[in-house]
């Protein structure tokens, strides 16, 4: 981080970072545009504090830089004992977590805030006992994140169940995250966070070796089809859609059939309709399109790595050797996004 600003529990803190964000006091003064109004900054960050004052997660907050031709500056929070950030010496560690950053051993503001107040939005009595141990929890933190937000990711959510086992009956233990109605249509929803994804955007296909398969831990989550159910898998990484990952996206579902979609989401990707979801199906893709809720925030997700060793000149893609910070650019329709130039 590059600098450091209190904790999750300070609500004036925590307030004026996401007020602010992604510029400067200064930027902003000058007339550039926040992410937020002036109330929904407020009302974000009252849902930061609440929960994290509830669940007792007092983690340091700070502002990290990104340098484009705009400096922007990004609101996050250090997550104690996480399994990145590992120093470049360690002989123990894999290589793939000898990096730091946020969505690996630091946390977006901004998006706890969106799993915070949609835990408030989602749930009368506020997030499941289950699902609050996992947000205070620094190994299960960031993926318990992506799991509320593509939970929210959908119209009309009603009927919402966590940890549902759909095999139960047949002796399987293994469940799936949600079960839930959008719009009346039945939804049975496993999500994965792919954090080790960030080598991708450097490394590129020939270099995938952060994960044997994207795939391989959903296997026994959906035993069969239920008549009017949709069965869906929802992925969260680093690295955009490349031909290898669609590739074995579709060998997957054509091994699985009964699982109904695969729909990708990346910080660092939008279809050509501006969609930030790319969905996988046989039969059913425009139907979970549908159903998908697009929010424009999540267009506008910042991503920052930083390097803490160096294997081989290969690892910079393009000639770009000389790039020693931003490893996910921020993508530029994104940027012009903000800067209300769209």
């Amino acid at each position: 981080m590059d600098k450091k600003c209190g904790t999750l529990q300070n609500l004036d803190e925590v307030h004026v970072l996401v007020r602010e964000t992604p510029w400067s006091k200064e930027q902003i003064e000058s007339g550039y545009r926040p992410f937020l109004t002036s109330d929904a900054a407020e009302n974000r960050a009252k849902a930061i504090v609440s929960n994290s004052s509830a669940q007792n997660i007092n983690w340091n907050l700070g502002l990290t830089s990104m340098k484009t031709e705009h400096e922007l500056w990004i609101p996050c929070y250090e997550i104690p004992n996480s399994d990145f950030g590992t120093p470049p010496a360690s002989l123990e560690a894999p290589a793939v977590h000898k990096a730091h950053g946020i969505g690996l051993n630091w946390g977006s503001l901004m998006r706890f805030g969106r799993a915070c107040e949609a835990g408030l939005e989602l749930f009368e009595n506020g997030l499941p006992s289950k699902i609050r141990k996992k947000l205070a929890n620094p190994k299960e933190h960031l993926p318990t994140i992506e799991e509320i937000i593509w939970l929210s990711s959908w119209q009309r959510v009603t009927d919402v169940e966590s940890e549902v086992q759909l095999g139960k009956e047949r002796g399987s233990k293994k469940g799936v995250d949600w079960k839930f109605k959008s719009c009346g249509q039945t939804i049975n929803l496993e999500v994965k966070y792919r954090a080790r994804d960030w080598v991708r955007v450097t490394d590129g296909p020939q270099f995938s070796i952060a994960r044997p398969s994207y795939y391989e831990d959903v296997d026994g989550k959906f035993p069969n089809r239920l008549p009017g159910e949709l069965n869906i898998v929802g992925i969260s990484s680093y690295a955009a859609p490349d031909r290898s990952w669609r590739e074995e996206t579709h060998d997957y579902l054509v091994r699985n059939p009964q699982i109904d979609a695969i729909v990708l989401w990346t910080p660092s990707f939008t279809g050509a309709d501006d969609n930030p979801f790319e969905v996988h199906s046989k039969d059913k893709a425009q139907l979970v399109r549908t159903l998908l809720r697009i929010v424009e925030e999540d267009k506008q997700h910042l991503v920052v790595v930083r390097h803490l060793w160096r294997e081989r000149d290969q690892r910079r893609l393009d000639g770009k050797a000389h790039v020693d910070d931003a490893l996910n650019d921020y993508p530029r329709r994104a940027l012009e996004r903000i800067l209300g130039n769209e």
